[in-house]
């Protein structure tokens, strides 16, 4: 239901803040209170706002090319870099590094990975939003080529969940891929493309580092294998604040080959890191990840501990309904 359909904004902000804190057990006099509103347009994007600070922004609109998801934190500090990227921002690189989104390198020997509004989009989007903050969104998606030929059909369906006490919430992704045609389909070898990050501009610096569960550090990561990828770090501004890509066990090759760059930043599941993909005509593909965004630094025991609850949780998520 709707924030604010059914009941009056003051009671509605009410119920959203006791919502999030009795989950907690926490009450009103112990932990801030907090206004979680919605920012919809149906047909191109979703919006949750913490105080009128952007937490998360999912874009799928058609003229944008392939739909993307930005991060942040309660108090609106960004973890990806935004798209489209604005005006003096830095860096401003690989301008088809949409914040945090899904893109093949190559489909068919047809390298869709640089396209922005062409070839890749969303249609029939659905959306289920909910008071405490969480979300589902359903959508099909089409990879094809510029010229509109598609190649690969997709459903996908992105959960998010409700902001803890904390403001630490998780967003669950699963698509499942069909070929378009009656034919084979060939994902060719590439270290990067997939379910792809890229982290704000300020998260380059020395404050921020990503590090996986063997222990390895930022690019001692790049094309080993790990079931999940972290990174931690403090802003500019002295927050600290903790990002994580999670491979699902269900995955095929799980634990995941990843591409990792720290310079960017920049990290990735590399599905066809190692080899290609072949996705026989009449199956399909169904790949999940998770992402867990937090403030504060989070060691390796403590993501562990989230990807063990992302990992156990049912593989299969239903949509809106």
């Amino acid at each position: 239901m709707p924030v604010n359909r059914h009941v009056p904004a003051m009671l509605s902000m009410v119920l959203v803040t006791l919502a999030a804190l009795c989950a907690w057990g926490q009450s009103p006099a112990t932990a801030p209170a907090r206004s979680l509103t919605w920012q919809v347009k149906e047909e191109s994007s979703i919006s949750l706002l913490c105080d009128g600070k952007m937490v998360w922004q999912h874009v799928h609109d058609r003229s944008a090319g392939k739909p993307y998801l930005r991060l942040a934190l309660l108090d609106g500090t960004e973890l990806t870099r935004p798209w489209p990227i604005p005006k003096d921002y830095k860096p401003d690189d690989h301008v088809w590094h949409k914040a945090l989104w899904w893109s093949w390198k190559f489909i068919d020997g047809v390298n869709v990975w640089e396209q922005n509004a062409k070839g890749t989009f969303a249609t029939k989007a659905r959306i289920e939003r909910r008071d405490d903050g969480s979300a589902i969104l359903a959508m099909d998606v089409v990879h094809g080529t510029d010229a509109g030929q598609p190649l690969v059909n997709e459903t996908r369906t992105v959960t998010i969940s409700a902001p803890d006490a904390s403001g630490a919430y998780l967003v669950r992704w699963q698509g499942v891929f069909t070929p378009a045609g009656a034919k084979d389909v060939l994902f060719g070898k590439n270290w990067y493309g997939g379910f792809a990050m890229r982290c704000a501009g300020e998260m380059r610096g020395k404050d921020w580092q990503f590090f996986d569960p063997e222990g390895r550090k930022d690019d001692k990561i790049n094309k080993q294998t790990a079931r999940w990828v972290a990174m931690t770090g403090k802003t500019a501004a002295g927050l600290k604040a903790s990002v994580a890509i999670f491979d699902h066990p269900s995955n095929p090759r799980h634990p995941s080959p990843w591409c990792v760059i720290k310079y960017m930043p920049y990290f990735n599941p590399a599905l066809t890191g190692a080899e290609d993909y072949t996705l026989k005509a009449g199956s399909s593909l169904t790949l999940r990840y998770g992402v867990l965004a937090a403030p504060g630094m989070l060691d390796a025991a403590a993501v562990e501990r989230h990807w063990k609850a992302f990992s156990e949780k049912d593989a299969e998520h239903a949509g809106p309904q």
